[in-house]
Formats: C-alpha cells, sequence, structure tokens
C-alpha cells in the first residue's frame, strides 16, 4: 500500500507545481489496500489548479471501496471512504432466484483497478480475466466480458481503457472502447493567467461514449485496427452494487 501511495504521489508532483515546491506530502492511504486507482476530482489534464482533491478506489484482498481524497490544508490531506463496491449486490439483487450465472460473487482475486470517465466509471479486472465495469454516478454495473487473454495491467486514456499483457516479443498493449457513464463531470482546470476561461471539453466522456451493452473489441495499438478478443460478452440489466461506506 505505501508503495501505491509513493506512486501517486509521483504521479501528483509530476503534474502540479504546485506540489514540487511544497514537497510531497504524507497521504493517508490505508495500510491494508494491496492495490489502489486513483484520479484527480478538480483540476485538468495539464494539472494546473489545487488539485486538491482526488477520487480512489481500493482494494484490500477481500473487498473493494471507493473513496475522496480530500486536501484540509498546503500540507495535509484526509480520506473519505464513500462506498464499498459489491458484486454479489449487483449480481445477487433482491427479487433474482439465484445469482448470474457464471459471475463472481466477491472481489477476492483483482488483478487490476482503473478510475476512467473523470472518476465517475471503474473497471476491475479479475484474476480469471472477467473485467467488470461499473458506473459509480448511478451504483450500476454497466458491462461484463470474459477476456480471453492474460491481462495484467490498464491504465486509462482519453480513448478509453489500455490493458496490457505478455508477449512472444515483449509486452502488448491493446486498447478498449467503453461505455459512457451517467455523470461523467468535465474537467475543470485555473486559467494560467488567472483570468476566467471556458472549462476544456470532457475529451474523454465524448471519446468513449458508447451505448450499455455494447464493449467495442479490443485493438493492437501498434496495429491500430480492431482485433476481435472480448468473447462471452453477456449484457447486464444494471444492478446497484454499492453499499454505504463509513
Amino acid at each position: 500500500a505505501r508503495g501505491a501511495a509513493a506512486y501517486l504521489l509521483e504521479l501528483a508532483a509530476s503534474v502540479s507545481p504546485s506540489l514540487r515546491r511544497r514537497g510531497a506530502p504524507e497521504l493517508p492511504i490505508p495500510s491494508s489496500w494491496r492495490k489502489v486507482t486513483g484520479m484527480w476530482a478538480d483540476c485538468g489534464y495539464t494539472g494546473r489548479g489545487p488539485c486538491s482533491s482526488a477520487d480512489l478506489a481500493g482494494w484490500d484482498g477481500q473487498r473493494l471501496f471507493v473513496a475522496r481524497l480530500q486536501a484540509t490544508s498546503p500540507r495535509e490531506w484526509s480520506l473519505h471512504t464513500r462506498f464499498q463496491v459489491d458484486p454479489a449486490a449487483a449480481l445477487c439483487s433482491a427479487g433474482r432466484p439465484r445469482c448470474v450465472s457464471g459471475e463472481p460473487r466477491t472481489y477476492d482475486d483483482v488483478k487490476a483497478l482503473q478510475l476512467y470517465a473523470n472518476g465517475t466509471g471503474l473497471a476491475v479486472l479479475l484474476g480469471s480475466g472477467r473485467l467488470h465495469l461499473w458506473d459509480l454516478s448511478r451504483g450500476r454495473l454497466q458491462e461484463s466480458a470474459q477476456l480471453d487473454a492474460n491481462y495484467t495491467a490498464m491504465c486509462a486514456g482519453t480513448g478509453g481503457i489500455f490493458l496490457s499483457r505478455p508477449g512472444a516479443a515483449g509486452p502488448v498493449v491493446e486498447a478498449l472502447a467503453v461505455p459512457r457513464t451517467a455523470a461523467a463531470r468535465p474537467w475543470t482546470a485555473a486559467p494560467p493567467d488567472g483570468h476566467p476561461a471556458p472549462a476544456p471539453p470532457d475529451r474523454a466522456a465524448q471519446e468513449i461514449a458508447l451505448p450499455i451493452g455494447q464493449i467495442a473489441p479490443l485493438k493492437r495499438l501498434d496495429q491500430q485496427v480492431p482485433r476481435p478478443l472480448v468473447r462471452g460478452l453477456r449484457r447486464q440489466t444494471p444492478q446497484s452494487g454499492l453499499t454505504a461506506g463509513t
């Protein structure tokens, strides 16, 4: 967990001149979190502005939490857990005689996490190759897909999600377009000269906009051609899977 916190601090310092000047503060990331993903909530792609809050998702080996990291002073941060992401609540909801067949009911084997759509979407990659896409703004599991390759890591980009896997000649990176969330908020950034300026367009939300129920095929970044690597995709009726945090 300390390594994850250090990574977030390095990222913050790399995009925020104010953090470089002040030095890196200590972030209150729970020591139980084994995997963490984060995204700034109040500054833009350039990192200009105060960068005083961030959305986080953390996994402790059994449970997955979404939290808000907030600056309380120039060198102090506080962490507020907002809710727990619970696949059983989404897939075994009231009124269903059985859970959705073949779907995991717990998050005890998470391989990678990635926030996207300006913090309103969350991708959860499991050790089995199952990929869950959550709309956190509605508390809904949007998509579930079984990937047919051994992906080991994810990151977010303006075109969606990027996944990496080992290849014969080295690591292979492929892109996956994901559905737009219901409340993907635009980035806001303070103008460098202090004068009012319009907020930049929500490029991430525009470029990943797809109807619910459709995950575009992955494509190799070196060839830029679609590849049908997402198989076994099943439409999930959006179900709530978020429980209140502390």
